[in-house]
This record gives C-alpha cells, sequence and structure tokens, in this order.
C-alpha cells in the first residue's frame, strides 16, 4: 500500500502513515508511465 507524499505532507500526516508501515512516495513519473503503457490494473 502507498499514500501520495504530497497530499500526505499537505495533511500534516506523513509520520503518521510511516508508522502504519504505509509507503508514502511521490506518484508522478510512476503514474505517467503507467498512463503512457495503458496499464489501468494497476491505477
Amino acid at each position: 500500500m502507498a499514500a501520495l507524499k504530497l497530499c500526505a505532507g499537505q495533511l500534516g500526516v506523513t509520520g503518521q502513515l510511516k508508522q502504519l508501515d504505509i509507503k508514502v512516495v511521490y506518484w508522478g513519473e510512476p503514474l505517467t508511465q503507467l498512463l503512457i503503457n495503458n496499464d489501468n490494473e494497476h491505477i
């Protein structure tokens, strides 16, 4: 499971998510690649 780093930061919950073992990552480039590859299964 992963959370969007920008959103988590804006909401002030990054630390709480990490404590729950949730990855907090930037999704810009990975999301772009999923869209380019038409990988709808993972969007």
